[in-house]
């Protein structure tokens, strides 16, 4: 046998190899699709992604997933846990008003030219030697009024002259009679009546003195308005001032 005869060469060593299948080439079609799987199984997909919603799987094997930001921390609140109140203090129409023309005084409600009111002491001095007036009842059972400026932290109070005036008369009478502290009792000066409350008539029927709002016209002969008439009264002696 001779060394360079092909076919006792393949005989002697002919073995068995496993076939090896070769990547696609990029060139070709099978390679364009098989990377494009490749490619949209790694790509995200965010297109119609809620960030609550679970990620979908794909037919490649993949999921598409959304990106979203962090959550807030929020603290948790008991059941029973209530909102804090909101400061309405520039809602209050009782407070007083910083930019008005006028002051209402504490003691009667009436309103005053502003730096016209007087302060009041509703609190006996510390000091045993000042003898400075003061009137408790401000401090006990008053209410304040509307838009007037509220009792400071001293317990002092701003009232019209008018008030102040009838208040010191009250002082000065019980220290000249020597009456003690505690059997002092304080009443305030009655606010002014309107001019439509201070506006009277007298009643032709009864002479009954009665406010001007309850004035009422009754006929006593027949009218052009065809209204009820009651010929008695012309028969009536009319009260005084009626």
């Amino acid at each position: 046998m001779s060394p360079s005869d092909p076919n006792a060469l393949g005989v002697g060593l002919q073995r068995t190899t496993t076939p090896q299948h070769c990547p696609p080439s990029p060139y070709s079609v099978d390679y364009s699709s098989s990377h494009q799987r490749d490619t949209d199984a790694d790509v995200l997909d965010l297109r119609n992604t809620r960030p609550s919603s679970i990620p979908p799987a794909n037919a490649s094997g993949g999921i598409t997933c959304s990106v979203s930001a962090p959550a807030t921390p929020t603290a948790a609140m008991p059941n029973n846990a209530t909102a804090p109140p909101v400061d309405v203090g520039i809602l209050d129409l009782s407070m007083p008003d910083k930019n008005s023309t006028t002051e209402v005084c504490y003691a009667c409600g009436e309103e005053q030219r502003r730096g016209s009111l007087i302060e009041i002491s509703t609190l006996k001095s510390k000091d045993d030697k000042v003898d400075r007036p003061y009137f408790p009842i401000f401090y006990d059972m008053h209410p304040r009024p509307a838009r007037s400026r509220p009792m400071d932290p001293r317990g002092m109070i701003q009232a019209c002259h008018l008030c102040y005036d009838h208040l010191m008369k009250q002082w000065h009478h019980y220290k000249t009679n020597q009456i003690p502290e505690s059997e002092r009792n304080y009443y305030l000066r009655k606010k002014p009546a309107s001019v439509v409350e201070r506006a009277k008539f007298v009643c032709y029927t009864c002479g009954t003195d009665a406010p001007s709002s309850q004035l009422r016209l009754v006929y006593c002969c027949p009218n052009a308005e065809r209204e009820p008439y009651y010929p008695f009264i012309k028969a009536m002696t009319a009260y005084k001032n009626a």
